[in-house]
């Protein structure tokens, strides 16, 4: 008996080369300059780092618009909890496959 299954996988090279090219644009802003944010890719995960949560929205809006240039989903990707402590916020993103 015929099936019809949906699988929803995300091309994780141009996952890679977005975040590539969202760290870029950070180290070129004006509004970034002399902070550390950066996005950080690993396996399946990805964590934003930056100074406060304003800079961490606006990372999450150059990411999605990167995303969706590349056609990435954007609503693979599931946002955590954002932990910010002193001058550092960190904002955990999963990847969702499957």
């Amino acid at each position: 008996m015929p099936s019809f299954d949906l699988v929803s996988e995300v091309n994780l090279h141009e996952l890679s080369n977005a975040v590539d090219q969202s760290n870029r644009e950070l180290s070129t802003r004006f509004d970034f300059k002399g902070s550390e944010a950066h996005v950080e890719y690993q396996d399946t995960s990805l964590t934003l780092h930056a100074e406060n949560e304003f800079q961490l929205n606006q990372m999450t809006d150059i990411l999605h618009k990167k995303l969706a240039k590349r056609g990435v989903e954007i609503a693979s990707l599931e946002a955590g909890q954002a932990e910010i402590q002193n001058r550092r916020a960190r904002l955990p993103m999963t990847v969702k496959q499957g």
